[in-house]
């Protein structure tokens, strides 16, 4: 598998030259990705000193990655290429000994291309971000938990007329395989979590449950749960408590994006669970083989759906493409020489099937998003553009948007770097640097971009039905914290309707606890009342 190690190479190699990406769509995300990490570099633990609504395993590596890299921006690319390398030799660890080498390959070529995808999923690909980079981890995880415990080579082991028996060896690292990536799923994001165990499930409905297999389940889930105890300052109690109150602020918002993620990819589920019909089919011989294949492709689409509805996506079915990838490579790994002319034309032509509808375009997308940020990064480099009155800052470029919603015109481009920049100047001009500043806007750039302390409590972004409940709010010291200073953003739009929603939650909290102290076109400043 050198071929495979080397295009690892040269994708993490990329994604730390690329750095911040010349961002096109979500500028504000990123805000959000280093004030959490600034927060963790700071000795603040997420879901006990702040609100963090994702996991340790998105705040550590990047903290690690700001540490390395000077506290710039910059710092998200080479963060990205720490979960590209671990992923990909996890997963070349888990295809080491499959035979069956070239289709091995080909998934690898697809699993590295997703992962270090610049764009975010459900995207166009020239509209090129890091934005919630973290759901193409979280898919990760699930591919592998896939390629573990439903491998087309179980299906055809299992079809096979004098089964062989696994060896217990690959059972029980197969099993810590499994095992690790789910309790990565918990540390990661917990949207992830139940479709995880449900692939879990259905290995083990399909294949039997195996005590050294189950051994090794529990074995990687428990030595992933200590070493995050251990080193990644995890906190089980406060997190429950967060995805708890994540739960309120989310509820009954399940059932109708799980009606609209149907009702728009009704063809392509419906695609792929015909391709998983025909692969039955085609593939096995057994009955029973193919029930379970079918089985298999219907809870792969259902997580698929599930994962879809929950993590604001607006495109893309990550699982089923990499389900009907295996499923294409299974049709043309088959042995020619006892089929005829005619079956092996049927079956190229429902891996065709299996591959165009889903798969091919999503590859083409991510690949072309990668090409797209390299050859943006080469522009700019040659160009005078507007930066960031911040050192920090100053490596990144947001791109000017160029969509049809003028309410993402001020969350990227030159708006962006505008309302950045004179809210910088505001804090410079009339705070001291010893003061703690938060925002109430759906970020707060400040503390990093000033390298100032971060403030006790408050939440790394702010967005109404997202991780603000307004039937059930938080205490004011979870969602807002206590800074010394606190910025209120002038914003037009929805941004300018979810202020007035949040500062409705907490009535008297600018008139009883702070006093105005300045005003710019963009921000006004408050200090906290002695």
């Amino acid at each position: 598998m050198w071929l495979f190690l080397a295009a690892l190479l040269v994708v993490c190699a990329l994604q730390i030259a690329l750095g911040a990406l010349p961002t096109r769509i979500y500028g504000h995300d990123l805000f959000v990705l280093l004030d959490g990490a600034w927060r963790v570099a700071s000795g603040q633990t997420p879901c006990v000193d702040f609100y963090s609504g994702l996991g340790v395993l998105v705040w550590d590596p990047l903290r690690w990655a700001l540490a390395l890299d000077g506290y710039r921006a910059d710092a998200i690319g080479l963060a990205r290429a720490f979960y590209t390398a671990v992923l990909g030799i996890w997963f070349l660890l888990l295809i080491r000994r499959d035979r069956a080498r070239i289709p091995s390959l080909v998934l690898g070529f697809f699993f590295l291309i997703f992962i270090s995808a610049a764009r975010p999923l459900g995207e166009y690909p020239t509209w090129i971000s890091h934005a919630m980079f973290y759901n193409r981890i979280g898919y990760a995880l699930l591919f592998l938990i896939i390629l573990e415990q439903l491998p087309v080579s179980r299906f055809q082991a299992a079809d096979a007329p004098a089964p062989a028996a696994e060896r217990s060896g690959t059972l029980f690292w197969g099993g810590l395989s499994t095992g690790a990536a789910l309790a990565c799923t918990v540390l990661l994001k917990v949207s992830f979590v139940l479709p995880g165990v449900l692939l879990l499930a259905s290995g083990l409905f399909s294949f039997g449950v195996r005590r050294k297999h189950l051994l090794g389940v529990l074995t990687g889930g428990l030595a992933a749960a200590l070493g995050a105890l251990a080193f990644l300052h995890f906190q089980p109690a406060a997190f429950l408590r967060e995805t708890v109150a994540l739960g309120h602020a989310r509820q009954g918002m399940l059932y109708s994006q799980t009606v609209s993620v149907i009702v728009e990819e009704v063809g392509n589920l419906g695609f792929a669970l015909a391709a998983g019909l025909v692969i039955a089919i085609a593939c096995f011989r057994g009955r029973q083989t193919a029930l379970k294949y079918m089985f298999a492709t219907l809870v792969v689409v259902g997580c698929d759906v599930f994962c879809r509805a929950t993590n604001a996506m607006r495109g893309d079915l990550p699982l089923a493409a990499f389900w009907s990838l295996s499923g294409a490579m299974l049709l043309f790994s088959l042995p020619a020489r006892s089929e005829t002319r005619q079956r092996l034309t049927f079956q190229r032509a429902v891996a065709a099937m299996a591959l165009f509808p889903i798969t091919v375009p999503l590859f083409a997308k991510d690949l072309a998003s990668s090409a797209d940020a390299a050859y943006e990064t080469a522009v700019l480099a040659s160009q005078q553009q507007p930066h960031f009155d911040s050192a920090r800052l100053r490596s990144w470029t947001p791109l000017d948007w160029q969509g049809d919603d003028p309410d993402a015109k001020n969350a990227n481009g030159a708006p962006l770097i505008a309302s950045t920049n004179d809210g910088i100047r505001l804090l410079q001009s009339l705070s001291g640097p010893n003061e703690t500043v938060s925002s109430i806007a759906f970020d707060n750039p400040f503390s990093f971009a000033l390298g100032r302390r971060p403030p006790e409590g408050g939440a790394t972004w702010l967005n109404v039905s997202n991780n603000v409940s307004t039937s059930d709010p938080l205490p004011e010291r979870s969602l807002i914290g206590q800074p010394d200073l606190l910025m209120v953003q002038h914003t037009t739009g929805e941004e300018a309707a979810e202020i007035q929603t949040i500062l409705s939650l907490y009535p008297d909290l600018l008139a009883r606890e702070y006093s105005l102290i300045g005003k710019s076109q963009y921000w006004s400043l408050y200090r906290r009342n002695r």
